[in-house]
């Protein structure tokens, strides 16, 4: 008999089928005869440690076996990650979402969109915002898009490319027990929900100030909050305004890349207490910052001033916690930044460690520290370098910094100062320097110097006994007669090395 082509195209798939199953089933005999050791694990071993797969590691695991596949299909955690990238279409994505959907039955949800979510991807997300624990977004969607509460949301974030596109807004059904477990919220510009209920677990949150974004009611609106920090903020930028929560430890305050910013009324409500930490920049004007960190407290601290930035911070104490200010300074203007900065604010500064090039901007400033006990300079910089070259301001003649306890002087260098003669500018220039602009009373207990050694031909090498002779004239010259010194190479080809002068007999 005769068969037709669509009965051979019959057959063949049925002698398909059969085989495909043939081999399944043999397979599944083969490995269930073996002592394997997966097949001696509790499936909820294999379920942890399922774990640590990503969503297309716990795809191929789900097709190695039928023991395999039913572990992984029966535990809902591997599969409520629904993250979806840009490699995927909508369509793709689509799909993807609700299987992960169907999959992840009753489990906490982790939704993350790195590319613009469609309307449909959206919605198959609506049913379940009710077990939704994170969720981010790569654009700001309108509103009621989100304007159901979420009782197990801890994490919102929406991507700063978004910025000046639309403002994300807080749904206001979010305030009050509306999203009782929400931690932590970073957005681009942002608009604050029309609600006097508190959202009264939130620690975090990150924003842009761009776009007339009005920031003023964040503190009452966050009354637990712990960190905050602001981008692209101005001068006439709305930010967080009356009593700062007693919760609060780090803020942060940038201004946009080309804006230079006057922070002095965006930092007014911490003047009161001590923040843990506070990171302003870029600005010109030093001094409120200075005011803002010295006036809560009574202890000393120390300062360091590098040339595009200013490190303030307390010593860590047994009642007390260690706090640091930093700004960052405009590199054009960073010399000017001294110019409001009063006796006053630097009158409890004990440890000081400047940069060359910003040593001149501090001696022609005119100050009195009463407590500094510590001087290091350092040449970590370009900067620096033009200064030992002569390529940079010098001291003006009015220059001076008056320490009367002051007692130790360091010069630091970095390794790859090494074209540059540093330890020639701590022979001869550090002299007349802590001779004519130094002032300070009895003598100086010791005088370091850490860095690279240059010999002949620009050759790095251990300081040698000339090296050595000439340290002790100068401390003899300089400090007080009976000198001790002591070379100690930082590394085994002596590639740097530290010379200290101490005295001896104190």
């Amino acid at each position: 008999m005769t068969r037709t082509r669509q009965d051979l195209i019959v057959l063949a798939k049925s002698l398909s089928r059969a085989l495909d199953c043939a081999i399944a089933t043999s397979a599944q005999q083969w490995n269930s005869s073996r002592s394997s050791l997966f097949q001696h694990l509790p499936p909820e071993i294999l379920a942890q440690c399922g774990r640590w797969l990503g969503f297309n590691d716990c795809l191929n695991a789900s097709h190695v076996s039928r023991h395999f596949r039913a572990v992984m299909l029966a535990e809902p955690t591997l599969w409520a990650s629904v993250r979806v990238t840009r490699a995927q279409s909508l369509p793709v994505g689509l799909e993807k979402v609700q299987a992960l959907l169907a999959r992840s039955g009753a489990a906490p949800l982790d939704v993350c969109f790195t590319r613009d979510c469609s309307r449909l991807e959206m919605q198959a997300c609506w049913l379940h915002f009710h077990r939704l624990r994170s969720l981010e977004l790569a654009q700001a969607i309108p509103s009621f898009a989100l304007d159901r509460p979420m009782p197990m949301l801890e994490t919102f974030h929406v991507s700063a490319a978004t910025m000046n596109v639309r403002h994300a807004q807080i749904p206001a059904s979010w305030a009050g027990d509306g999203t009782p477990r929400l931690r932590r919220m970073a957005l681009p510009n942002f608009q604050l929900p029309n609600s006097n209920q508190p959202m009264h677990n939130v620690r975090h949150f990150s924003g842009s100030m761009a776009g007339d974004v009005d920031a003023s009611r964040l503190f009452a609106l966050f009354p637990r909050l712990r960190s905050l920090q602001l981008s692209n903020v101005t001068q006439g930028s709305r930010t967080p305004q009356g009593l700062a929560p007693e919760s609060l430890r780090e803020v942060s305050f940038v201004a946009g890349p080309t804006v230079l910013s006057d922070f002095s009324e965006h930092i007014e409500p911490y003047g009161s207490r001590l923040l843990q930490r506070l990171t302003l920049g870029e600005t010109r004007d030093l001094a409120p910052i200075l005011r803002i960190f010295t006036s809560p407290h009574n202890s000393t601290w120390q300062m360091v001033v590098c040339v595009a930035s200013v490190q303030m911070f307390t010593s860590r104490s047994a009642d007390e916690r260690n706090c640091m200010y930093v700004v960052k300074l405009d590199r054009d203007s960073a010399r000017f930044a001294w110019d409001s900065v009063s006796n006053a604010d630097v009158t409890r500064l004990t440890h000081l460690d400047v940069s060359l090039s910003m040593l001149a901007p501090l001696l022609n400033a005119h100050f009195t520290m009463h407590h500094l006990h510590r001087l290091v300079i350092g040449m970590t910089d370009m900067s620096d370098i033009q200064v030992l070259q002569g390529r940079r301001p010098r001291l003006g003649h009015a220059a001076h910094l008056t320490a009367p306890l002051l007692r130790s002087v360091k010069v630091v260098a970095r390794e790859w100062a090494y074209e540059t003669d540093t330890m020639h500018w701590f022979e001869t220039k550090l002299p007349p320097l802590l001779e004519t602009y130094i002032e300070h009373e009895g003598v100086l207990e010791k005088l370091s110097y850490a860095g690279p050694v240059m010999q002949y031909r620009g050759r790095m090498e251990s300081p040698n006994l000339d090296r050595l002779q000439s340290l002790r004239s100068l401390a003899r010259e300089l400090v007080i007669n009976g000198v001790s010194i002591s070379v100690n190479a930082a590394d085994d080809d002596g590639s740097a090395s530290t010379a200290v002068l101490a005295p001896l007999g104190l």
